[in-house]
């Protein structure tokens, strides 16, 4: 509606999918049509809020919630190095400007459709499925039509760099961490034999 402001929540879960979207494409090499199901299964646990009315306070936490997320993916995901990977990945989208959010959220509805279709083709089609299914297409609907119309998710880009910056310190003091031994109360560096 002209004149009426958008909920700045709306902006999370765009780029909750979005960050999904790069999470899933890299997971799938790219191509995630030789088992839909499986890849709207991988989209849907990184970004639960399209198929539901879950709404994030914060772009803080709804990467923290999705971050979270791939790291509990079945045999404990991927790793942080590929999570890290697609934070990176979502900001270069939002940095890249023009329609790069629509086309990422119109790939998204691409392969919910897909799975859509396949879920009603099986003997075994599920009313439940097909309904969170639809609710999410619906959802994703009114997700790609305020990705077209705000570019306000491109102020959100020095959030997603704090995140990035705040993980790679956590990753750095790991490595630290694993690099030393503690003795007695004492640390000590581990060395090369």
């Amino acid at each position: 509606t002209p004149g009426r402001e958008a909920n700045p929540a709306v902006a999370f879960t765009v780029l909750e999918a979005m960050y999904a979207y790069a999470h899933t494409m890299r997971a799938f090499n790219g191509d995630w049509e030789w088992d839909s199901l499986q890849a709207a299964s991988h989209l849907l646990h990184l970004a639960s809020s399209i198929c539901s009315k879950k709404s994030y306070e914060s772009l803080g936490e709804c990467l923290h919630a999705t971050l979270a997320a791939a790291a509990r993916l079945p045999g404990g995901g991927f790793g942080v190095p590929l999570d890290d990977l697609c934070l990176d990945d979502l900001l270069k989208m939002v940095l890249r400007r023009g329609d790069t959010g629509e086309r990422a959220i119109s790939e998204v509805r691409g392969l919910l459709t897909h799975a859509r279709e396949a879920v009603v083709n099986r003997p075994d089609a599920s009313s439940k499925v097909i309904g969170k299914l639809d609710r999410g297409l619906k959802k994703l609907e009114f997700l790609i039509s305020y990705a077209v119309h705000h570019e306000d998710i491109l102020s959100l880009e020095p959030q997603i760099r704090a995140v990035k910056t705040m993980r790679e310190g956590e990753a750095s003091l790991r490595e630290k961490q694993d690099k030393e031994k503690v003795q007695d109360g004492v640390v000590i560096p581990l060395t090369k034999s």
